[in-house]
């Protein structure tokens, strides 16, 4: 999992940085240690966080799309609108600004893309 470390010092951002760790356990771990460690070059933050960063389609992301109900060779496309589907293979939703990629791999979503085509979200995958 990725995670956005972050400690300061009133308004000065001593660390910013993504980081990979298996378990928020294990990034609170790294977290604090790096509070210490600013501690004792003296420099005592005044604050921390450990945030979980999602993997999220977004629109304005660009995707490998593959036509013809995903059997066509993949080709790079933009998404332009993102739309949750009540039921499986409805071809209309509730739009949406983004979606988990751990959600996006059936036909629960309808991806509306700039090269005037729509895909249900198992034929994107990232790039």
């Amino acid at each position: 999992m990725k995670f956005r470390v972050i400690i300061w010092h009133w308004e000065n951002k001593l660390f910013d940085k993504e980081v990979e760790y298996e378990t928020q356990a294990l990034a609170d771990a790294f977290t604090m240690g790096l509070y210490h460690a600013f501690d004792s070059i003296g420099k005592k933050p005044t604050g921390m966080q450990t945030l979980p960063i999602k993997d999220v389609l977004s629109v304005g992301d660009v995707v490998n799309w593959s036509g013809s109900w995903g059997s066509d060779e993949p080709k790079q496309a933009k998404v332009e609108q993102i739309s949750k589907a009540q039921y499986l293979g409805d071809k209309q939703g509730k739009r949406v600004k983004q979606a988990d990629w751990s959600d996006v791999k059936d036909r629960d979503y309808i991806i509306d893309l700039d090269n005037g085509h729509w895909c249900y979200a198992n034929q994107i995958s990232k790039i």
